[in-house]
């Protein structure tokens, strides 16, 4: 079975600058995550989509392949679906007998390669199956508030203010770490959740989407206290 990880990584990022390769405890971010997927027990090609030269030079540093992304493709604006569906008949080029493809996020700075080998497996077993990593909100989002331009709040379901919260039914979220499927399901897929995927729960301490300066703190810190 041949599994192919394929890392969209971009050199443009304008709320957190080259995040894609600012350092991360003493490593760029991509080589950061290159380097926890090299840790799996399985066998796989690392395939770095990315418009950039530094991101090229990191990603080989690393040992994976660059994929040379079309600047038009590589904006604020570009869905990763449809980046992934422009570049998948050139994964395939490269490796014909791909069965499983891992979209791996660059950014996924606190991904176990645990998580995403289970999610492989899985998809190994059964090709028409897609996965999504997902975290679970942690506070019940049936009690989530409304803010107006001067500070009130209100509930946005003011029904759910007297329930308890072990009887409020739990809520998820993608967790941002990774995607995992046959190129099959790839490209039938009109969204990451249509058709309905199948999920890996990621570890609540874990689930950290790198947007603002605040995400990367925290994501350092937890890193530290994991590490220490």
């Amino acid at each position: 079975m041949t599994t192919v990880i394929y890392l969209p990584a971009r050199g443009g990022s304008k709320r957190i600058p080259r995040k894609n390769i600012r350092p991360f405890h003493g490593s760029p971010a991509l080589g950061h995550v290159i380097t926890t997927i090299k840790k799996m027990p399985i066998e796989a090609s690392i395939v770095v989509s990315t418009d950039d030269s530094e991101v090229a030079h990191v990603a080989k540093e690393y040992g994976a392949i660059r994929l040379p992304r079309k600047l038009e493709l590589a904006d604020d604006n570009s869905d990763l679906l449809t980046v992934i569906h422009h570049d998948l008949p050139l994964i395939l080029d490269l490796f014909p007998d791909t069965k499983v493809l891992a979209c791996v996020l660059p950014t996924a700075l606190l991904m176990w390669d645990n998580d995403l080998c289970q999610a492989i497996e899985l998809v190994s077993r059964s090709p028409e199956t897609f996965v999504v990593s997902v975290g679970r909100f942690t506070y019940p989002i049936q009690r989530a508030l409304q803010r107006d331009h001067v500070g009130t709040v209100s509930m946005i379901a003011p029904e759910n203010y007297g329930k308890r919260s072990q009887d409020l039914e739990p809520r998820f979220h993608d967790a941002g770490q990774f995607y995992v499927g046959s190129p099959q399901s790839w490209s039938a897929r009109r969204t990451m959740f249509d058709p309905p995927p199948n999920s890996h729960l990621i570890d609540e301490w874990r689930v950290c989407d790198i947007d603002v300066e605040d995400d990367w703190l925290a994501a350092e810190a937890r890193w530290r206290l994991h590490t220490s």
